[in-house]
């Protein structure tokens, strides 16, 4: 778009998101000033707005940066016929694309329009995450989806696996319940089909969401994959399931998302059928169990001098993660390691890449089966922020150390942080901080030094992967009050709240 030359001019534009759901933005030529936009139904003034956000989708076409606008339709007009309108506020001028017809109840996008808008508003969290439903398979029954012939493949294959399951069914107009009938005649004694209103018709009525993603896929926060993007957010108790283009029928699991607070037990869902051949069935049933209750008892469980480590498929195939292993065992002889693995393909890999004679390997299948540790170390992969989490705030003798390759190549002058929560939030209690003297990682080691009664410096230029990866390893086992207190910093790191 050609921006006026005229210094004082307002001018914008209007896009639409949904049939409900606009975006925009208004700007004064040669001005800074915030832009007021009013909205008008049917010449009616309801609202007036500010154009000061910043919107990726309206910065890439206009490059206003922060002078754009969002705009939700409140509820009580949806679903009446009626002309909206933008204008600037100020001098009264219409916004490119203004005015727009808004769609009746009659009209064969409404529900569908509906049920979009409903996802750009607020979400009662802990309604979603207390739900609980029988186990059921729900997808979008929408035109994309049901002519997306990957998609209709896996339904078929779940069909004909006679999963003991209702099969839901969510659509919006009649065309797509006969495209539904029609696809899958052979079994509408098992389909059940909801038009949802909003996510909490999803969230209610089944236990496992399929997602299709194609390549053509509207940007994730908007259209279709927003459903996915809010049950994810929110936390859903359900599994997730979101389909590629092209996935082979054998690598479903590669799409099984497992929300971080699900409390279905994976064994007893009928997603545990669904993927009882798959290679990560184990991983599923170990990533599943952070979400079960813990005793007391469990909390306290460690073993001391022993260093744990989860050997799947991404970390022995990882050549920088073996090679740390190898140097963690040469360094340290006299600690026991133990190699806790899924699959008995990776047990061999194990096998072949360490020295097993001095390791002792287990098979996992829950979060108890790793407790006999007193360091756990994991990968960087995002998958495991969430197991690293659990451990730090659940157990209080058991470390998780992040393993991490990009560290190698850090020095400790790369951790100057003076603005970093660890000095500016007192309630940590960290004495060390005149010596640390802004770095992050020498008032943290600092600290440890002192549980331990010893004066040690860290220098600049020092080699960050040696002391975090070898230095900390030995520190840890060494002394039982340097893990606590470590624990207790990591805690609140990644629990600032509490």
């Amino acid at each position: 778009m050609t921006s006026p030359v005229q210094i004082g001019k307002t001018y914008g534009a209007l896009h639409t998101e949904n049939f409900f759901s606009f975006l925009g933005f208004a700007k004064k030529v040669g001005s800074d000033e915030i832009q007021k936009v009013d909205v008008f139904l049917d010449d009616k003034l309801i609202d007036t707005i500010e154009a000061n956000e910043f919107i990726q989708k309206i910065d890439d076409i206009y490059d206003v940066e922060s002078k754009a606008f969002t705009y939700n339709l409140p509820t009580q007009y949806i679903g009446k016929k009626a002309i909206i309108s933008f204008k600037n506020h100020d001098s009264g001028e219409e916004l490119l694309n203004s005015p727009y017809t808004l769609i009746d109840k009659n009209h064969e996008k409404f529900n569908e329009a509906k049920f979009l808008h409903s996802l750009e508003g607020n979400f009662d969290n802990e309604k979603i995450q207390n739900i609980n439903t029988k186990d059921s398979i729900g997808f979008l029954a929408t035109e994309d989806n049901l002519l997306n012939k990957d998609f209709i493949k896996l339904i078929n294959t779940f069909l004909e696996q006679n999963l003991d399951t209702r099969f839901k069914l969510f659509y919006f107009n009649n065309e797509q319940k006969k495209l539904i009938s029609e696809q899958f005649n052979k079994y509408l004694s098992k389909i059940d089909f909801i038009m949802p209103k909003d996510i909490y018709d999803i969230a209610s009525n089944t236990s496992i969401y399929i997602h299709s993603s194609t390549e053509n896929e509207k940007p994730k926060s908007y259209g279709y994959h927003k459903t996915w993007q809010v049950l994810n957010q929110t936390k859903a108790n359900m599994f997730m399931i979101n389909i590629f283009e092209e996935i082979d029928e054998k690598e479903y699991s590669k799409s099984l998302k497992l929300l971080d607070n699900c409390k279905i037990e994976f064994e007893k869902s009928i997603v545990s059928k669904i993927f009882e051949t798959d290679e990560r069935y184990n991983e599923f049933k170990f990533i599943n169990s952070i979400n079960q209750p813990i005793s007391e008892e469990l909390r306290n469980m460690y073993k001391p001098n022993c260093v744990g480590f989860l050997a799947t498929k991404e970390n022995m195939e990882d050549e920088e993660f073996v090679r740390y292993l190898k140097e963690l065992m040469e360094r340290f002889p006299d600690v026991e390691f133990k190699g806790f693995y899924f699959d008995e393909k990776v047990k061999e890999k194990l096998k072949k890449y360490l020295n097993i004679s001095i390791i002792e390997i287990n098979k996992v299948i829950h979060y108890k089966d790793v407790l006999c540790s007193e360091i756990l170390i994991i990968s960087s992969l995002n998958s495991n922020y969430n197991l690293m989490k659990f451990f730090i705030n659940n157990f209080v003798n058991i470390y998780p150390l992040m393993f991490n390759t990009v560290m190698n190549f850090k020095l400790i002058k790369d951790f100057f942080e003076p603005n970093h929560i660890l000095f500016t939030d007192d309630s940590f209690k960290l004495t060390k901080k005149l010596e640390a003297n802004g770095n992050i990682q020498k008032l943290v080691y600092y600290e440890l030094y002192k549980t331990i009664g010893i004066n040690k410096l860290i220098l600049d230029d020092d080699n960050f992967y040696s002391l975090h990866y070898f230095e900390r390893i030995e520190l840890l086992l060494q002394s039982s009050l340097a893990k606590t207190r470590l624990i207790e910093i990591t805690y609140k790191l990644l629990n600032p709240n509490n």
